[in-house]
């Protein structure tokens, strides 16, 4: 279901708003797996007057799953359910939580020349249990497995700071539409994983127990993950001629993050990295008539992976 309102606040008001929600779901033949999500985001545009504007967006989303992994493809597991390989659905359940507000000034500073300033904070919350249900038991018994239990709960941080200035210039015979862009984002991210390393209670897949409680659960491990970007960027749309224009741009990206990884039984490790990428940018435009317009653009861009592989090794 979607919900999509908008309009003025009031006739005589300069505000004007939008509002998007929706609900979502999704079931499956296999009886356990699901997945349901909600999201509403209001946005208003206030408009003071004709050089200055103030936009605000918001958006927050919920969501909640059990994902099927599905069975091992052996003549023994292939037609047995998934909530009896994996006895308690509980377990394979996940629930996020995303919030994020935007706002952004625009000042006119000429006629031909603008300013922009945009600030961004968003949070998401991440919940994820875990069942790793094992092979068949090697004494005889071929429908006999055990489980490991485990949950994982991570929160992340971002914050971005985007800073623009827009104009048009007339030079070398061509008109400019000049773009200088400066972008600052601060994320940091936080986990830590609990693991029921003691609990190895047996159970026949054709014949399950249910209700089994948890014992002995400890903490597996915990991470805290930091980045800096800092990426100032620039382009040029030149109108060669009226209906020939082309597009040159770059982007500097200078990151910085660290991790800082605690392992069960006093394992520790701290990891600092620094790391440098240019994105070009190069496009053309043409417009043959008033009504038609093709456009072919070329860039690349550059996303850090932030953290470590499940082996513990920093992403580079």
């Amino acid at each position: 279901a979607k919900l999509d309102l908008g309009g003025r606040v009031a006739r005589d008001a300069p505000i004007n708003f939008r509002l998007n929600a929706s609900a979502a779901r999704a079931d499956s033949y296999r009886d356990v797996a699901l997945q349901r999500s909600t999201s509403i985001a209001p946005a208003f545009d206030i408009q003071f007057d004709e050089g200055r504007r103030l936009t605000v967006l918001a958006d927050f989303v919920q969501s909640r799953q059990r994902p099927d992994f599905g069975l091992p493809v052996t003549p023994v597991y292939r037609e047995i359910p998934i909530h009896r390989y994996a006895q308690e659905p509980a377990f394979d359940s996940g629930r996020a939580q995303t919030g994020s507000v935007t706002i952004e000034y625009e000042q006119t500073l000429t006629p031909d020349w603008k300013f922009v300033v945009g600030i961004s904070s968003a949070r998401s919350d991440w919940f994820m249990g875990y069942t790793y249900p094992s092979v068949p038991d090697p004494d005889g018994a071929p429908f006999l497995a055990t489980r490991l239990p485990s949950t994982e709960h991570v929160v992340t941080f971002d914050r971005d700071l985007e800073l623009r200035l827009v104009g048009r210039v007339q030079a070398l015979g061509a008109t400019h539409d000049w773009l200088f862009g400066l972008s600052r984002t601060l994320s940091s991210s936080i986990g830590d994983k609990l693991i029921d390393y003691a609990y190895f209670s047996p159970l026949y897949l054709r014949a399950p127990v249910y209700g089994g409680t948890l014992s002995g659960a400890g903490p597996e491990g915990s991470f805290l993950n930091k980045a800096q970007t800092t990426a100032p960027y620039l382009q040029d749309l030149m109108a060669l001629s009226p209906s020939v224009k082309l597009l040159v741009g770059a982007r500097l990206d200078r990151v910085t993050q660290s991790s800082d990884l605690h392992q069960y039984f006093d394992v520790t490790s701290f990891d600092r990295q620094a790391e440098r990428k240019i994105s070009p940018r190069l496009g053309l435009v043409l417009q043959p008539r008033s009504d038609l317009t093709l456009y072919a653009v070329y860039t690349t861009s550059f996303l850090p992976s932030i953290g470590r592989s499940r082996t513990g090794t920093p992403f580079r």
